[in-house]
């Protein structure tokens, strides 16, 4: 078991300088993956990877079509970092190739969305009764504000938010939904999806305007709930035109680059490592280092993690094992990434989302009643 006292002095110094706020942080927080849209529709990374083989901009290029099939792990990440790259050692690619596969990669999170939130969709009969019974629950009170974080790009949760008021122990809070950096009048609209089709996007903040958010985003507010896209969205774009979707192995070097992105991580890095905090992980597969990095320093500090995926606990626990980033705690004992992680969970709850409500009954389930009630969130 890897010991949660016993900070450095060095990570101590770091530690209270992030802590600096003016507002409270929810002591439960949320962060979810692509499995999380899976249980509506989403596709996973194989499925993504399929999508993107049958769209016609992939066919007209033979060389786009060879480097998805050349893949031994049929990984359209990987793919996506081989053709887009600047790299002098990379398989150079021409300008129309790129764009193409950009246009693909975007044409398939397109059918995503309607897969996820179209009029057939599990999301159309399902997402105001998760939003509702669910997900507003790990909002803020007064005074207090909640952190939604999330890996993936879809708008699912720009569809179905809606302003709720949500009862626990005796008090009723009114859940108001931001992403910081935008104007949320314009984002939750009910048109984004149309909109994003006819060439509407969002052109993400400059570095001086993303300072701006920053100085204002501690004083008081009335949203009370915040969700973070820590690799940007479908419909956002960067000030030279090109689409915010940061996917690929280089995720990191990308979100440096960008003001807005980069105080994303860095708010996340923030709220994990406050004291006494409980993250419930749901659909997020532990392939993006960046973020298991942030994550097992978080666990070191005191971090509790309560996670929510479909796999047995003995194959969640193997995901964590081939986790082999070496780790010296103290000088002295050394550790896997994976070992950190895994000493800092809380709970594991195997199943997905939507095991926690009843769509008929537009509640919790018993399952879900239980799990939120572990996590002082119900009643």
């Amino acid at each position: 078991m890897v010991g949660r006292r016993g900070v450095s002095a060095v990570y101590r110094k770091v530690f209270l300088v992030l802590m600096v706020s003016a507002h409270k942080t929810a002591e439960v927080l949320l962060l979810t993956g692509a499995g999380f849209t899976k249980s509506f529709g989403g596709y996973l990374s194989s499925e993504m990877w399929a999508a993107i083989f049958n769209q016609p901009e992939i066919k007209k290029y033979p060389g786009l079509r060879k480097a998805l099939l050349s893949d031994p792990n049929l990984d359209y990440e990987s793919v996506y970092d081989k053709v887009l790259s600047q790299s002098e050692t990379a398989p150079r690619y021409t300008d129309d190739e790129k764009h193409a596969f950009s246009r693909a990669v975007f044409n398939t999170y397109a059918a995503m969305h309607e897969e996820i939130c179209g009029p057939s969709s599990p999301g159309a009969t399902q997402g105001e009764i998760a939003w509702k019974s669910f997900f507003a629950r790990f909002g803020g009170t007064t005074g207090v504000r909640g952190f939604f974080f999330t890996l993936n790009h879809d708008l699912f949760v720009e569809e179905y938010f809606k302003l709720t008021t949500v009862s626990r122990r005796s008090i009723r809070d009114a859940v108001q939904l931001s992403i910081p950096g935008t104007i949320a009048s314009s984002w939750y609209n009910g048109r984004l999806y149309k909109d994003i089709l006819n060439g509407r996007k969002m052109t993400l903040p400059t570095a001086d305007k993303v300072q701006g958010y920053r100085d204002q985003f501690d004083k008081p507010r009335s949203d009370n709930f915040v969700y973070v896209k820590l690799h940007g969205s479908y419909g956002w774009v960067f000030q030279t035109e090109n689409d915010v979707m940061i996917i690929g192995h280089a995720k990191s070097e990308l979100l440096k680059r960008e003001p807005l992105l980069c105080w994303y991580l860095s708010l996340f890095e923030k709220v994990i490592n406050e004291p006494d905090r409980r993250l419930v992980v749901i659909g997020y597969g532990f392939r993006d280092a960046h973020i298991n990095e942030l994550l097992w320093q978080a666990v070191h500090r005191g971090l509790r993690l309560y996670v929510v995926s479909p796999k047995e606990a003995m194959e969640f626990k193997e995901v964590l094992d081939a986790l082999k980033q070496k780790v010296t705690i103290k000088g002295r004992q050394s550790y896997t990434s994976g070992e950190i992680l895994w000493s800092g969970l809380d709970g594991y709850c195997k199943g997905q989302v939507t095991d926690f409500y009843d769509v008929k009954q537009s509640d919790l389930t018993p399952k879900g009643k239980a799990f939120l009630g572990g996590l002082g969130l119900y009643p």
